[in-house]
Order: C-alpha cells, then sequence, then structure tokens
C-alpha cells in the first residue's frame, strides 16, 4: 500500500471529493459542493507531502518536478484509479488529489518507486527524516521477520526478532512529536482527532502484504509505542495444528469458545476456522474485534470486520447491533467482561452462532470464568455452549512453536454440569488433555523433553507416559 492510499480511501466513498494538501497549512477534502473536512490537526511541510507521494510520482514525472515544473500524472490503487496534481511555488508545496475520469489518459505510474528516485529524498530543509525512516521501518516488519517494533521518546527503536529485542542503532532517537505524526499516518481517519487527547490508544493499519497492531502509551517518561505486524495471509487450520475434528465446527447455532493466555495464539485460530468456512460455504460472518488481526477475504460468503473504538464503542454495543443484522456467524474478539458475555448469550440464545475468545489458561478455566462472568445466567450458558477449544503455544526444535490444544465438547453431561455449577466433575469429560496433545508432539518429535516436561500441567502424569515411550516393554 502506498503511503497516499491510506488518505484517499475517503475518495472512493465520497465521490466528486478533492483531497487538498499545502505546504504550512493541515490538509482537507473539499466535496463538490465546496465543503471541507480536515485530514490532519496538525501543520505539513512540504517535506511531509513530498513523503506521502514518493512511491506514486512516476520516474519520467519526478525530474520535471524538481525542475519546478508543474505535473499531472494518474495512478493506480487497490480500489481505483486516482488523478493527481502537484506544483511548488516557491517553497510551497500545492497537491491535489481526485478520482480519475475515463478521459484522463495519463497512466504512467507503476507503483512502488525504488529508493534512487530523486523524489524520494526531498531537499534537506524540509525533510522530516524520522518520520519517514520510522514509516518505512514499520512497512518492513514483516520482510525482516520481525514480529513486533518497539519506540519511545528519546530512545533509538527495538525490534523483537525470533524473541530478542534487536537495537536499531540506524533509527532514532525519536522525540514524541516524531512518534505522534508516525502514529497519525498509519492510524485510521476516525480516530486521529482523539489520539492526542488519549493516554493509551490502541488500533490496526492494513498494508498490501501485512495487518499492524499499533498500541501506544503515555508514560512518566513519554510517549511509547509498539508495532506488532501479522501476515496478511490467513494460515489453514491444518497448518496451524488444529485437528480436524474443530476445523469445521462453525455450523448452526450455539456458543463456541476458544481459550487462551495472551500470546498463545487465539486470534490466529479463530482467524483460520473462519477463513475456512467463508471459503466452502455461503454464509454472512461479522467480526468485532479490537484491534483487527487478520483481513478476511469473502470467497463463498460475506464478512464485515468492526474495530472496536473506530467502529463501534465496545464489544457488548457491537453484539447489540449484530442481534438486529442477519449474521449467521459472530466473532467477538475478547468474551471478557460480563456486558459482552451477556450480549453474546442473548444472541446466541437467539438462534446465532456465537464464536468467542476467552483468555485463560485452559478449557476448563474458561469455563470457570464464563461461570464467574454469568452468575446469573448459568442455565442459559449450559444450554446454548457448543464446546471450548483451549490452546498454548509451546517452542519446537525448529525454533517456531507448536499447538497444543485441548477440547471440552459441550455433551449434555457437560451442559448438565455447567447448570449445577459441579464444574470439578468436568476434567474427565475432555476428549483430549493439553498433556496428551504435549505427548505427541513429544513422540513426533517436535519438542524436546525437557521443554514439554516445563510445559505438562499433571508433571507425574507426564513423567509416567514418558518412561512408557522411552522403555514400552518394562511399561
Amino acid at each position: 500500500m502506498a503511503r497516499l492510499d491510506q488518505l484517499t480511501e475517503y475518495l472512493f466513498t465520497h465521490p466528486g471529493s478533492t483531497l487538498a494538501l499545502d505546504s504550512e497549512g493541515p490538509g482537507f477534502y473539499v466535496d463538490a459542493h465546496g465543503a471541507s473536512t480536515p485530514v490532519f490537526k496538525q501543520t505539513l511541510r512540504s517535506g511531509q507531502i513530498l513523503l506521502l507521494f514518493a512511491d506514486t510520482v512516476p520516474r519520467e514525472r519526478s525530474q520535471d518536478f524538481l525542475a519546478g515544473k508543474p505535473i499531472d500524472f494518474v495512478y493506480e490503487t487497490p480500489r481505483g484509479a486516482l488523478c493527481a496534481h502537484m506544483e511548488m511555488k516557491g517553497n510551497d508545496l500545492r497537491a491535489r488529489v481526485k478520482l480519475a475520469a475515463p478521459g484522463d489518459e495519463l497512466i504512467t505510474s507503476s507503483r512502488g518507486l525504488s529508493s534512487e528516485s530523486s523524489i524520494a529524498a526531498p531537499p534537506p530543509p524540509t525533510v522530516d527524516a524520522p518520520r519517514t525512516t520510522l514509516l518505512s521501518v514499520i512497512a518492513q516488519l514483516a520482510e525482516k521477520h520481525a514480529s513486533h517494533l518497539h519506540l519511545a521518546a528519546e530512545r533509538h527503536a527495538f525490534a523483537r526478532v525470533e524473541g530478542r529485542l534487536v537495537c536499531l542503532e540506524e533509527l532514532g532517537p525519536f522525540s514524541a512529536t516524531d512518534l505522534r505524526e508516525a502514529v497519525l499516518a498509519l492510524a485510521p481517519q476516525a480516530m486521529r482527532e482523539t489520539l492526542g487527547r488519549k493516554s493509551s490508544f490502541e488500533f490496526s493499519h492494513v498494508s498490501k502484504d501485512a495487518v499492524f497492531h499499533v498500541r501506544g502509551q503515555q508514560g512518566r517518561d513519554g510517549l511509547s509505542v509498539v508495532v506488532r505486524a501479522l501476515p496478511r495471509q490467513v494460515p489453514t487450520p491444518a497448518s496451524l495444528g488444529v485437528p480436524d475434528e474443530f476445523a469445521h465446527v462453525l455450523r448452526g447455532s450455539g456458543l463456541w469458545v476458544v481459550a487462551g493466555g495472551a500470546g498463545q495464539g487465539t486470534s490466529t485460530t479463530v482467524a483460520a476456522l473462519v477463513q475456512g468456512a467463508l471459503e466452502t460455504r455461503a454464509i454472512d460472518v461479522c467480526t468485532l474485534e479490537s484491534p483487527v488481526d487478520y483481513v478476511l477475504e469473502p470467497k463463498k460468503g460475506l464478512v464485515q470486520q468492526l474495530e472496536i473504538g473506530v467502529h463501534a464503542p465496545s464489544f457488548a454495543a457491537a453484539l447489540d447491533d449484530a442481534r438486529r443484522g442477519d449474521a449467521d456467524l459472530v466473532v467477538v474478539g475478547q468474551l471478557d467482561d460480563a456486558e459482552t458475555l451477556a450480549a453474546a448469550l442473548a444472541l446466541a440464545d437467539r438462534g446465532r452462532l456465537v464464536l468467542g475468545v476467552v483468555h485463560a489458561k485452559s478449557a476448563l478455566a474458561a469455563v470457570q470464568k464464563l461461570v464467574d462472568l454469568a452468575p446469573h445466567g448459568t442455565t442459559t450458558l449450559a444450554g446454548i455452549l457448543r464446546g471450548v477449544f483451549g490452546q498454548s503455544l509451546v517452542p519446537n526444535t525448529t525454533g517456531g512453536r507448536s499447538l497444543c490444544w485441548e477440547l471440552l465438547p459441550g455433551t449434555d453431561a457437560v451442559k448438565a454440569f455447567v447448570r449445577d455449577g459441579a464444574l470439578g466433575q468436568l476434567a474427565p469429560l475432555l476428549t483430549r488433555t493439553s498433556d496428551q496433545s504435549l505427548m505427541q508432539l513429544l513422540v513426533r518429535g517436535e519438542v524436546d523433553a525437557d521443554v514439554a516436561l516445563t510445559h505438562a500441567r499433571d508433571r507425574t502424569w507426564f513423567e509416567d507416559q514418558l518412561a512408557r515411550v522411552a522403555h514400552p516393554r518394562a511399561a
């Protein structure tokens, strides 16, 4: 995605509008009737505007522009063609972008201008170098195999590569203004005006190759930002190690739960399950996420992804709206508070299928959490519970992590124990325990014995099984 694309999205949803960017001005959209809508609150500099256009201006036009000539060109975006006009008057830059008309024959930009282009390096007096470098590094996180980028005011940047923090000495230090400008460039339009008034914020930014989670916190030492990179391609359940008996459960009505701790891959599993359903059936899916993790493809069905804080104020409010809609499947990214759970139970009780994520270390702990959050709704919970899939990720022998899982199906016996509050009776009803899954990984050679023992929940049972595997005749 070109830097300019995040601003020009508005033009496709408001035909007849123009994006106007002038140095020493804030930037604004002008509709067909002359009314304007601001883009940025802060004043723009010529260098900043040039950087927005750096990967769209055709090579053959860059020299004309730097020679002082006004230029016009058309370039393609994922949504369609746009016509741009740029001109310099002294040190002031004026740029206008609108939808390309059928008669515009100036399509000369193939996008992705290389780093040696002269317009990609604006004159020193106007370059906002830290902001430029920061945005480009964020865009390259996926190809650098970095999972996170850590940024803090007056500090160099750090990347997390294979679990280790690596200092990027060539990047930074950054002022709070540098960081905030970079964040504003990535933030959804609906959030830009409120970011400056918040002590913390979180949102997602979608590019051509990846989805970036951006989380910021204003602390005693200033602003700190963590950017997490996720691949744009949604993995398949099989590639994650999700068993076949759980890979095709998203049918009918009721409540399915995916349980796991933070960073244990629950969001990825949910995305894989939903994408798999969209590829095989004509269903209408609505996801509620904070923030959006993966961009789902409709394939045979329909999908609407809502980001909490951008498209809806809360999970509970979004669930109330979903109740009035016609979605076959509603996905809830965080089913962790009483209000959200009550709204999800009400939706499932009306015949919808709800898939929710509960942050808990096991399937049994997830059921306990749901019961605690709905002390007066256990009858409803028991009636609609389809099952709980618990998961964790353990380090494997190839340097990555493997899925360790357990499954508690919503059988009549499970429903009865949940309804009666006899949760201590649920453990024997697991069709697969986490330790059994871990033992299978060990036998296949995916994890080492010491790692397996560290992650085993019942160490005595696991050591006994390990002895049986190592000395089958003696056992």
